[in-house]
């Protein structure tokens, strides 16, 4: 087996349409791994492979960890933030933020 890769890819054969897709942490076998002519794709050596799902978990942590925070995100993830508080999700997206800004600061 070749290398592990830490970013998703597809990999077609020679003479081949479609590829065979490998996603973080998955090893590339013998055939794949000189077709892959980009080095970040695979993780460096000696680094542990990460599991694709922490950053996910941590993506989702730190988007409710700061005020800031909120003004990155769409105005339909703001009103699921909003439902899960139990707050009201109507309004622009200003006074979503506003809203949930304020929750943050009440509820600390």
């Amino acid at each position: 087996m070749g290398r592990v890769v830490q970013r998703a890819v597809s990999v077609a054969k020679p003479g081949e349409i479609l590829g065979t897709w490998f996603y973080p942490g998955d090893e590339l076998p013998d055939w794949a791994d000189p077709l892959v002519t980009n080095e970040t794709v695979f993780i460096p050596p000696g680094q542990a492979a990460k599991d694709p799902r922490d950053h996910e978990v941590e993506s989702i942590l730190n988007e409710t960890s700061t005020a800031t925070d909120y003004k990155r995100m769409n105005k339909t993830r703001l009103e699921e933030l909003l439902r899960d508080r139990g707050l009201s999700p109507n309004g622009n997206k200003t006074e979503l933020i506003k809203r949930l800004e304020e929750h943050d600061a009440a509820t600390g």
